[in-house]
């Protein structure tokens, strides 16, 4: 079992007390990453340096962390090494084997912790994934952000599952998986709009945007991704996290994938507008709108 530390603490405890002590999502409030003109942020630190307090997280993951009150949650996976025999059969064929993680069982789980003292408050079981498929050695099972609001988390995970999770009693609520192809693991973090928990599904085998209802996990409408003059499927793959940003009155979802960029209609699903911009492919980066 692999260890992470949480380090980032006293830097988030400095930043949300500007934000109604909220840091819900990836990029913090507004997805810009704005941490408000009184925010006190350390400009140094180190093991020691500006450091409140240390918890350790079991596990692994890249997600950030994301604050609402007096609570931490991050994502993490804890993982079983796959056997050599294993490693060899999973990824005969592929030509970028040895830059990849293969795992014979990965446990996801959603670990909440004391903002104030970093004591664990929560540490929920979410899902048991039996020959995941395997990931790049850069990423992590446990990738995307998650996003918090009252009561209520929502863990996404790709093709391995999307979690909604009760903030006080720390129990699952509802779950949902949906089919994508990664190639290379997880990466697009879900935002949450008004009654909906959009995510981004950009795979190699398909491209498609969907909103799932936050109370209860069902689809509320789900758009497939404009042509992509490509048919490489590595080429099709993206790993953006949506923008909603308000142009006039009229709220917009941008979301950057292979090849376009295309605004929603946060409501429907429906294409406002297109922009071609070129061959690129597996973009992370969320946009940035001023």
């Amino acid at each position: 079992m692999r260890t992470a530390t949480l380090l980032l603490v006293f830097c988030l405890a400095s930043v949300v007390a500007t934000a109604a002590d909220q840091w819900p999502q990836f990029r913090g409030p507004g997805g810009q990453g704005h941490a408000g003109s009184g925010a006190d942020v350390p400009l140094r630190w180190s093991e020691t340096e500006n450091v409140t307090w240390k918890t350790p997280i079991p596990g692994r993951g890249w997600s950030s962390p994301v604050v609402f009150e007096n609570q931490i949650w991050i994502t993490t996976a804890i993982e079983s090494a796959a056997s050599d025999e294993q490693r060899e059969r999973r990824l005969a064929g592929d030509p970028m084997a040895a830059q990849m993680e293969v795992a014979s069982r990965i446990t996801l789980r959603a670990v909440c912790v004391d903002r104030d003292t970093g004591d664990l408050l929560h540490n929920v079981e979410l899902g048991i994934i039996e020959n995941p498929e395997p990931i790049h050695s850069l990423n992590s099972y446990a990738s995307p952000t998650p996003v918090i609001e009252a009561g209520r988390l929502y863990c996404h995970f790709g093709a391995f599952g999307t979690w909604c999770v009760d903030t006080r009693r720390g129990e699952v609520i509802w779950d949902r998986a949906l089919a994508i192809q990664h190639n290379v693991g997880p990466g697009s973090s879900p935002v949450i709009v008004d009654d909906q928990l959009v995510l981004v599904c950009d795979g190699a085998d398909q491209q498609y945007i969907t909103a799932l209802d936050k109370r209860n996990g069902r689809t509320t409408w789900r758009t497939p991704r404009p042509p992509i003059r490509t048919e490489d499927g590595d080429l099709r793959k993206a790993y953006c996290t949506p923008l909603l940003v308000t142009v006039g009155d009229e709220s917009q979802l941008v979301i950057p994938g292979a090849q376009w960029v295309i605004a929603y209609d946060p409501r429907s699903g429906e294409e406002i507008w297109r922009v071609d911009h070129g061959d690129g492919y597996s973009n992370v980066p969320r946009p940035v709108f001023a």
